[in-house]
């Protein structure tokens, strides 16, 4: 991704970002009161979400366009996701609000090339924060068949998105080698023609 580019999609990202986290926060504290969970716990669930959100955008707008300094956003993204998951946990696991706005970091994550095992452990590491949550912390409310929606739907718009995202960088690159050729006949003809007078 060209840097023009990448600029333009962290900014994205991050609007996306904060458009979910106010409407996760909106949503976690209407379904509050529903489950009985009312108290400081909530609050403080909310708390750590945004203060999650607000630290990590300003790192990441630090650092993502830094390419060199993969080190720093690779500690960025892990800080983030341990408190994401353990927020998840705590909010409700496959029944926590703040499902999709996790799913956003993982969007955020394309404008960085990294292998497919860093993507491969942050979806694993999502997955099992939401498994803890539904198995450890809301144990008797079971495991429903919306919960397993919700998790396949997070799983395919991700997987989609990752599949759009791929096809686009292809398409860049081979924009890339499309206008390289029209150079070089471009100045081949103009040779042509300077011979030609």
């Amino acid at each position: 991704m060209k840097d023009a580019g990448k600029a333009e999609y962290v900014k994205l990202c991050i609007r996306y970002r904060i458009i979910s986290l106010v409407f996760s926060t909106v949503a976690f504290f209407i379904w509050l009161p529903k489950k009985g969970h009312v108290g400081y716990g909530g609050l403080a669930v909310a708390a750590g979400m945004t203060a999650a959100c607000i630290i990590g955008t300003y790192l990441y707008k630090r650092t993502i366009m830094e390419e060199e300094n993969k080190g720093w956003l690779l500690l960025t993204l892990a800080l983030e996701m341990g408190a994401y998951g353990i927020f998840v946990c705590l909010s409700g696991g496959p029944r926590s609000p703040y499902l999709w706005y996790f799913s956003g970091c993982l969007y955020l994550m394309a404008a960085v090339k990294w292998s497919w095992l860093v993507h491969f452990s942050v979806i694993v590491w999502c997955l099992f924060c939401i498994l803890i949550g539904a198995g450890v912390f809301y144990r008797d409310q079971g495991f429903s068949e919306a919960d397993m929606n919700n998790l396949l739907g997070i799983l395919i718009v991700t997987g989609g998105f990752y599949i759009i995202q791929s096809y686009v960088k292809r398409l860049e690159e081979e924009k890339e080698t499309t206008e390289q050729a029209l150079r070089q006949i471009t100045v081949l003809y103009d040779t042509v023609k300077l011979f030609s007078i």
